[in-house]
């Protein structure tokens, strides 16, 4: 449209009316408008530009657009579009439709969850029941894991399918690794089908939401960026600091190519510390620094981090895991050494540990369930098991760690959690700390087990136990 003449208006009114506007294209129209302007004589220079414009149109016409596509360049970030998006439209909606009896049953429910095993640092149970109008993000992960065992209760049948695709979508949206992409993307759009036909079928209040249309658009997303975890809006906002660094001394009058300098001059000093090599073009080889320079970054952390590197995150095995993390075991805990695990491992002194970090963010405590293999399988079925102790044995240098287990059998799937039921088996046993797969939450049954709440919980104020006593469930078995 631009190459016909008399067509500057139509271009501007093409523009108001699709919404597209692309900056860099515009400078060229309107520049190209003002050299053919009635009554102008072009400059060599000008009639260069147009000719070569032209010359373009013809030739490849595809580089005078901005290739960026906002619908299939853009990913459907998770944050704002699924936590801040969905899962806040429906938190709000049944906790607005609490009664006023039943908020204080919500709050004793969180209160009695159990987070051993979510990654979850302390359960603030008064601010989810009471401030879910000012919740972020993590606060929505936490409602999204505990809505089975806190808020389902509360729910009538409708509420109850909705919830529970909800639930289910959102193990399948916060996967960091894909195995098989093309039976995810089966699960992932049935699951979305599914959520999305409960949602309509229960209200329309929310038909009109952007962000619920957006989710029909996260499977492309996911084939073209890859999981949603990886490229969510708080990762990118990491980068800020080395933008602002990057536009510390520019003279502010082309920002963007003094940040685009300095990163060249970033990627050609990592290049160069790291061994890399560089083309010599008077001599025609390629050369590198000598090992002077290199040992500059490879023997000095400092340098390493104001780099942007730090070796402590991406060695996993010189973090020293698994390790005792606790030695002091309570006197409620103690047990006597195992006959058993003494006879297993013969020579060996005993001593009972109270925790063991597993790996920098797990921690394996009396009570913990976790998944593991028996004997030298390590490819078969897993086996469930909640740690009753723990122990750590010394022979001369070598140190080996071990749990006693309470082993579980996996049952079938409970219809009112839409769950895997777990069962406690009769007979102990033993393994390596070399053995275990897997953390794992596992929560009670209250609504098969018609758990009460009592008003027995103390009341902590400023880490001090009151007279004051709120509810938490008492399980019934």
């Amino acid at each position: 449209m631009a190459h016909k003449p008399q067509k500057k208006t139509a271009v501007e009114d093409s523009a108001s009316r699709l919404g597209v506007k692309d900056i860099l294209n515009r400078t060229l129209i309107d520049w190209r408008y003002a050299i053919l302007a009635q009554g102008k004589v072009p400059t060599a220079r000008e009639k260069v530009f147009v000719e070569e414009l032209e010359q373009i149109f013809k030739e490849l016409p595809e580089t005078l657009f901005n290739l960026f596509c906002n619908l299939t360049d853009t990913p459907v970030e998770i944050l704002h579009v699924f936590l801040l998006g969905v899962v806040k439209y429906m938190v709000g909606d049944f906790m607005r439709s609490l009664a006023p009896k039943q908020k204080p049953l919500v709050k004793a429910r969180y209160q009695s969850f159990n987070i051993d095993g979510l990654n979850i640092a302390s359960m603030q149970a008064e601010y989810l029941t009471r401030h879910f109008a000012n919740f972020i993000g993590k606060d929505f992960r936490i409602v999204l894991q505990a809505a089975p065992f806190v808020l389902f209760d509360y729910m009538d049948n409708n509420q109850l399918e909705l919830w529970g695709a909800l639930c289910t979508l959102a193990p399948l949206i916060f996967q960091t690794r894909i195995e098989d992409m093309v039976k995810y993307q089966l699960h992932l759009i049935d699951h979305i089908r599914k959520f999305l036909y409960f949602l309509v079928r229960s209200t329309a209040q929310w038909v009109n939401k952007p962000k619920i249309h957006m989710l029909l658009h996260l499977m492309d997303s996911v084939l073209r960026f890859g999981p949603p975890p990886l490229y969510a809006t708080e990762k990118f906002e990491g980068y800020n600091s080395i933008l602002q660094n990057a536009s510390i001394h520019s003279n502010r009058q082309s920002p963007g190519k003094d940040i685009g300098v300095i990163f060249g001059d970033y990627h050609n000093v990592r290049q160069l510390v790291s061994g890399g090599y560089f083309y010599d073009k008077k001599s025609g080889v390629y050369c590198r620094a000598s090992p002077a320079v290199i040992s500059i970054f490879l023997d000095n952390p400092s340098v390493q981090k104001s780099m942007g590197y730090n070796a402590e995150t991406v060695d996993i095995t010189s973090a020293g895991y698994p390790a005792v993390r606790k030695w002091k075991v309570p006197t409620g805990l103690k047990f006597g050494i195992p006959p058993e695990l003494q006879a297993h491992l013969r020579g060996y002194i005993l001593r009972q540990v109270n925790q063991i970090s597993w790996n920098s963010k797990t921690v394996l405590a009396a009570g913990s369930f976790v998944t593991y293999n028996s004997g030298v399988d390590f490819k078969g079925t897993p086996h469930l098991g909640q740690i009753s102790h723990l122990w750590e044995g010394r022979k001369g240098g070598r140190v080996v760690l071990y749990l006693c287990l309470s082993p579980f059998a996996f049952e079938g799937v409970d219809t009112f959690y839409n769950m895997r039921k777990v069962k406690r088996q009769l007979e102990g046993t033993f393994i390596s700390i070399v053995n275990v797969r897997a953390k794992l939450n596992v929560q009670h049954n209250c609504h098969n087990g018609e758990c009460p709440i009592t008003l027995t919980r103390a009341v902590r104020l400023e880490r001090q136990d009151t007279t004051n006593f709120s509810g938490e469930v008492a399980h019934s078995d």
